[in-house]
């Protein structure tokens, strides 16, 4: 069966609700969740200097007023009988053993997957209508008002002890967990040094020696990983045989825990309830938020260069380059996103001119900017040269320069404000594929006919319609089945729609949903058509016999007539 929320949960989320109606606050718009409702050990206060995009963290226990809010998703099987009575067709609901997807087509089918040990992904960016938006919307902003960040929030959910939805994998930002029920065991791994050495030996490069790999942070290595395979985004999948290379950990939530985890570390989870596990993950995203994008958009917009296609092609050439080596870690760094919500950073000029948060962002672009002049040198002569570059030998060292400027740090630093993030992404698979192409940020919308992908991850690719399944893994509609809209797991039968009475659908497959046509009614003498409706055009039968003594004067066309007394000789 499909996991509940405890009881004791229940009864204390509803006695903390009742205590926030009677002060007058309002458990969605409270303004005053900050990092200690993650947990209130010591760790959370020297979070940003101490742990941020350097390694896990283990948090504690969550507030009472957030795992309030956390346990409205709780709720599984009125979230699945509400989408199927709404026909949002199980939109977000993804279901997935040891990394297979498993297709369902109704709650029962879902009951039963779960049943087996299969784990419940379910992804409410995809289901924007549920019920439990409200909630949903609440969790979001307590993760902007806390670090400053946009979110996704996910739902996993196992009903069986070692139920395993996922093979080890990496994610495409830093993710929070809230565990909500049961129990699981959680094993995150990190590459060795000596490792990673290696592989950057049989690359070819000798940039980073032992002594600064051994001094790296987990989560530095852990996104090194990602660059040597060219994986700058994440969403990297590994066997479980990859991992005996790897420095491994394990560990157990259990429910009211709260756990962070920096992008790039290889992670899985295994339910150790026998009554299930509910957890939550909400996501802390990247896109548009490294320093890489930072000076990528300072490039365009702030030294206003976005007409001299030489020098930006070389720029954004030379940020592709420099994000694609070991020593470009830094740049792939997260913007401070959460000085922007709960320090001085973007306070306005008239309130806090300068101050150290400001003063440290403007310092960290243009070092991080003036470094790139060596690379941006190198892809000029690579890309195009032009009689500028004879005319005036230092043209290049000019533009850095004019793009490292404090005004143009400060341009950066009021769209960052303004926005929350900047309109590029330089881990986009667009522009790792075609950097000239991708100045301004798209996100990937490639269409690959039974599916699209509009993100880095394949789990965030949709079936297209006229196809059933989830992510990549797409099926055309069998016979008889349609779908009309992307990522339904399940096809519908175009039965179920319905026409008038004497009419049938025709047309009805793939994406279409077709149309009605009237049945045909011409058949001959004695036989009438039977059976149309649905899909089906039906068939002309025989009328049936009457009685002695009776007769069947209107069977014919859609009609099986009845039976009436034959008429009296003296009437």
């Amino acid at each position: 069966m499909i996991p509940q929320p405890t009881t004791v949960i229940i009864v204390a989320v509803a006695i903390f609700a009742l205590i926030e109606r009677l002060d007058g606050l309002s458990v969605n718009s409270s303004p005053k969740f900050d990092l200690t409702d993650f947990g209130r050990t010591s760790q959370w206060q020297t979070f940003f200097e101490k742990t941020y995009q350097k390694d896990i963290l283990l948090g504690g226990t969550m507030s009472l007023r957030l795992e309030t809010i956390a346990q409205q998703l709780n709720q599984v099987e009125m979230l699945c009988h509400t989408s199927q009575a709404t026909k949002a067709d199980l939109r977000g609901f993804v279901v997935k053993s040891h990394g297979k997807l498993l297709p369902i087509d109704s709650c029962k089918n879902l009951t039963a997957k779960l049943n087996e040990g299969a784990g419940l992904i379910l992804r409410f960016e995809d289901w924007p209508s549920s019920p439990v938006q409200e909630s949903v919307t609440s969790l979001q902003d307590v993760v902007r008002r806390s670090f400053g960040t946009a979110s996704t929030v996910h739902l996993y959910v196992a009903a069986t002890v070692e139920s395993r939805a996922l093979l080890p994998h990496t994610d495409p930002y830093d993710v929070l967990v809230l565990q909500l029920d049961g129990s699981k065991e959680w094993t995150a791994c990190t590459p060795h040094a000596e490792t990673l050495m290696e592989q950057v030996r049989d690359l070819g490069s000798s940039i980073v020696d032992i002594k600064k790999l051994s001094k790296m942070n987990p989560a530095q290595r852990a996104q090194l990983q990602e660059i040597i395979k060219e994986q700058q985004a994440g969403c990297t999948t590994y066997n479980d045989e990859d991992l005996s290379n790897m420095q491994c950990t394990t560990f157990t939530l259990s429910r009211g825990n709260v756990m962070y985890m920096p992008k790039g570390v290889v992670h899985y989870a295994v339910s150790k309830d026998k009554q299930g596990s509910t957890h939550i993950t909400l996501s802390l995203q990247r896109e548009g938020m490294t320093w890489a994008d930072a000076l990528l958009y300072g490039m365009t917009h702030g030294a206003d260069l976005i007409d001299r296609t030489d020098y930006t092609t070389a720029w954004a050439t030379a940020l592709k380059q420099v994000t694609g080596i070991p020593n470009g870690i830094e740049y792939l760094d997260a913007l401070p996103s959460w000085q922007a919500v709960s320090g001085q950073l973007c306070l306005p000029e008239d309130v806090a001119p300068t101050n150290d948060e400001k003063l440290a962002f403007i310092s960290q672009f243009r070092e991080l900017c003036s470094d790139l002049k060596q690379h941006t040198r190198h892809a000029f002569k690579q890309t195009r040269v032009t009689i500028e570059s004879f005319l005036v030998p230092n043209a290049v060292d000019t533009v850095v320069e004019r793009i490292c400027s404090v005004e143009t740090a400060r341009v950066v630093l009021d769209e960052f404000c303004a926005k929350g993030r900047l309109p590029v992404d330089v881990t986009s698979k667009l522009f790792r594929a075609d950097p000239t192409q991708a100045l301004e940020r798209s996100q990937r919308s490639t269409n690959y006919g039974s599916h699209t992908c509009d993100s880095n991850c394949d789990d965030s690719c949709q079936c297209n319609p006229g196809f059933q399944g989830s992510g990549s893994n797409c099926d055309a509609c069998p016979s008889g089945r349609y779908s009309t809209s992307q990522n339904t797991p399940s096809c519908l039968h175009c039965a179920d729609i319905g026409c008038p009475s004497g009419q049938y659908r025709i047309s009805c497959g793939g994406s279409s949903t077709g149309r009605c046509t009237f049945c045909d009614r011409n058949c001959p003498s004695g036989r009438y058509r039977t059976g149309c409706s649905g899909i089906n055009p039906g068939n002309c039968v025989n009328c049936e016999t009457c009685s002695n003594g009776f007769y069947r004067p209107d069977c014919k066309e859609l009609s099986p007539g009845s039976c009436q007394r034959c008429p009296s000789c003296f009437e």
